[in-house]
């Protein structure tokens, strides 16, 4: 935290736990931000009706309800600059659709670290309005703003469709990365698709923003989902070999080790070490001289590797049977 304050930041934080205001807004503080706190609806409601926020923390269940989902509303309607974050000890996941919808810029699991509240202040450092001359880049669009410039790009300018992308890509990156935890890969691949559906549906959306944020959330949702098939189908090959008869645990063996020399030297070894020679995570980031807490992701990674290689080595298999 230190040398990374952020003065002059008004933040409204809403909570109706009064040890969360307390804790959260001291951390808040201690970067250099202006903190207003809220403990219900209608505390949050009056202070923005009185104030202009940078940044919205808002709980997602307050005294009776989803009540956080009104807050990033009245937070969108009262301060279309502001960046609006949603938290909860609960799964977010359910209501990512009525976030979006209301206006949600990022959903967050409780606790709020002292690291995660340092990154919310950088990340708005980045989306701060810039000079009117300087506002193409890195530009956040109101509601009005993003329809008038996907009108004026079906009206044959080009450059309208730039500034499209250039202000809306890091809010699908933040829903790619920070919602649902993809890989910088999978966001950068989603991001292209989201916006070549605008382009091809452009004619029918009203709201730039919040189709945006839906069609990004249902992509997300497919990806996970093919994620899922591909590593229990690698998963399958790798941890069940014990549930096949001899003969076709050996078939089954020497797909895996084929599908294995596919892959990179460092997929190959780690797969090898976790599922070969059962060494655990620890295990395998002390042999690998790695952090702990990377071993699960790259795990991750290697079995959809392992996946795709195996599925392209059964392919003309299937395709004779057929």
């Amino acid at each position: 935290m230190q040398g990374s304050t952020h003065p002059g930041v008004d933040v409204l934080l809403v909570d109706d736990d009064p040890g969360v205001r307390e804790s959260v807004g001291l951390a808040l503080t201690e970067q250099g931000a202006r903190v207003t706190p809220a403990g219900s609806l209608d505390e949050a409601r009056d202070s923005l009706k009185r104030r202009r926020f940078s940044l919205v923390l808002t709980d997602l269940s307050l005294h009776s309800g989803h009540e956080g989902l009104a807050v990033a509303k009245i937070a969108r309607r009262r301060a279309p600059h502001a960046r609006v974050i949603l938290f909860s000890g609960c799964d977010l996941a359910p209501v990512a659709e009525e976030a979006a919808e209301a206006g949600v810029d990022e959903m967050l699991p409780k606790p709020l670290t002292v690291d995660v509240l340092a990154r919310l202040l950088t990340d708005l450092g980045e989306h701060e309005p810039a000079p009117q001359s300087a506002r193409r880049t890195n530009e956040r669009l109101t509601d009005e703003e993003g329809q008038q410039l996907l009108e004026a790009y079906q009206n044959g300018n080009a450059a309208a469709l730039d500034r499209i992308i250039a202000a809306y890509r890091p809010m699908l990156f933040s829903v790619f990365l920070k919602w649902f935890r993809l890989s910088t890969e999978d966001a950068e691949d989603l991001s292209q698709e989201v916006m070549l559906q605008l382009v091809l549906k452009a004619e029918g959306i009203r709201n730039v923003r919040t189709w945006l944020l839906g069609t990004a959330i249902n992509q997300a949702k497919k990806r996970i989902r093919r994620l899922i098939r591909e590593r229990n189908l690698a998963e399958r090959y790798l941890e069940d070999l014990e549930l096949h008869t001899p003969d076709d645990t050996e078939d089954m063996r020497e797909v895996v080790g084929r599908g294995l020399d596919l892959l990179r030297p460092s997929d190959r070894t780690l797969l090898s070490l976790i599922y070969l020679h059962g060494l655990s995570y620890q295990e395998a980031a002390k042999v690998l001289e790695r952090p702990i807490g990377s071993i699960g992701p790259l795990r991750g990674r290697a079995l959809k590797r392992l996946s795709r290689a195996i599925a392209q080595l059964e392919a003309p298999a299937e395709t004779m049977v057929a």
